[in-house]
């Protein structure tokens, strides 16, 4: 079925950056994390952007963040990475 108000958007080609927001992680040590960001442009590096997270103060998030924080004082506990919910891939997985 054709719109032709989604054709009329889509000809206008009118996408906006979502600098802001919140973004859902799994971690397989500190568990499943909603951390808010917020993007900046690096000027040095067209097309390049630096993301910053944070946690909100208070959370479970904010907990488990230090919890694993505390963890790599030991040299012997493994730190695996972040990876965005949902994702069936990320370092050390196949596709």
């Amino acid at each position: 079925m054709r719109s032709p108000e989604f054709a009329s958007m889509w000809g206008r080609q009118n996408v906006q950056v979502k600098r802001t927001g919140r973004k859902r992680l799994d971690h397989p040590r500190a568990g499943p994390l909603s951390l808010g960001y917020e993007t900046f442009a690096v000027n040095s590096a067209p097309g390049q952007v630096l993301v910053a997270y944070a946690r909100t103060p208070g959370s479970r998030e904010e907990r488990a963040l230090q919890e694993l924080r505390a963890s790599l004082a030991d040299p012997v506990t493994p730190v695996l990475p972040l990876k965005p919910r949902g994702s069936s891939t990320g370092p050390g997985r196949t596709p």
